[in-house]
């Protein structure tokens, strides 16, 4: 991820001037991606092992955001005996997302179903390649304070002293590039959710999203990798331990919004707590902007 040729293709023009690529190949120097769901179901196991011998082996609670429920879901499934319950905010699922590619895995898809020789590179503007990259414009564009949004880019900036020295154009310095690693996952869709009745029962789940998130919330017309849906999700867990919220005017980014943080502290400690929030512990619920909850289910 130093090189900036391994940058995602179609978000190479953020560097064009700094540190520059116009001398890349159009395909990656290194054309695979950093991550897939069996390298991170395993970090993410090697974590709860370290938990759960330290707290005599109690099962573990998730709390996850966006992406994170891609492999916090899937692992759910495969290891329901490590987890308490799952707090999914802004979950990304696509409903039909990609198969396992092993015959003998429990989420490969039935017989029949055409699949990948391997788990790589298409489409080529999503995958094959190890870095992402998002400009300060981009990313401050979906968090509506604007004062703390200079705050967050800061500190992402602080954590990260090759992105600070990219991106921009003269005269000016360069503004700074926030980098992440491009992963491939499979194993989570809405044919795998409902596997053994695991959702909804073995693993409650609580699902909070806003009404203004479209990163979460995607066109079916975008195809089966981009196109995502939390409702769908909610729909797909089979059983009756679930309770969702969509929420009035959040977007895809809440954690970074001062009233929002607060609610959801108080979200996610009460389903922590108390397996319930706003003394509630199943349905499909809409928050308005003056907190009243109304039942859409």
């Amino acid at each position: 991820m130093h090189d900036p040729c391994n940058a995602n293709p179609a978000q190479r023009s953020l560097l064009k001037t700094y540190p520059g690529t116009d001398d890349c190949d159009p395909t990656a120097n290194y054309p695979f991606q950093l991550g897939n769901s069996q390298s991170e179901w395993d970090e993410l196991g090697t974590v709860v092992k370290f938990i759960r011998k330290r707290c005599a082996n109690e099962k573990v609670a998730f709390i996850g955001w966006s992406a994170a429920s891609f492999v916090m879901g899937s692992y759910a499934l495969r290891a329901p005996g490590d987890v308490a319950s799952m707090f999914l905010l802004a979950p990304m699922f696509p409903p039909n997302g990609r198969w396992s590619t092993n015959i003998a895995d429990p989420f490969a898809p039935p017989p029949g179903t055409p699949l990948p020789t391997k788990p790589e590179s298409k489409p080529p503007a999503v995958f094959g390649f190890p870095m992402n990259l998002t400009s300060k414009a981009g990313l401050q564009a979906g968090i509506s304070d604007k004062e703390l949004a200079d705050h967050v880019w800061q500190a992402i900036m602080d954590c990260d002293s090759i992105g600070q020295k990219w991106g921009g154009a003269p005269p000016g310095p360069p503004e700074g590039i926030m980098r992440w690693r491009n992963s491939y996952w499979w194993g989570w869709n809405e044919s795998t959710v409902p596997h053994e009745s695991t959702l909804g029962s073995t693993v409650p789940v609580c699902i909070v999203y806003g009404d203004q998130d479209r990163t979460a919330n995607t066109a079916e017309e975008l195809g089966p990798v981009l196109h995502f849906s939390v409702p769908k999700l909610y729909k797909a867990i089979p059983k009756d331990e679930k309770l969702m919220f969509r929420v009035e005017g959040w977007d895809h980014n809440p954690v970074w919004e001062r009233k929002a943080a607060k609610t959801l502290q108080h979200m996610s400690w009460k389903w922590l707590k108390d397996k319930k929030v706003y003394d509630v512990e199943s349905g499909s619920w809409f928050i308005d902007s003056d907190g009243v909850l109304t039942q859409v289910e």
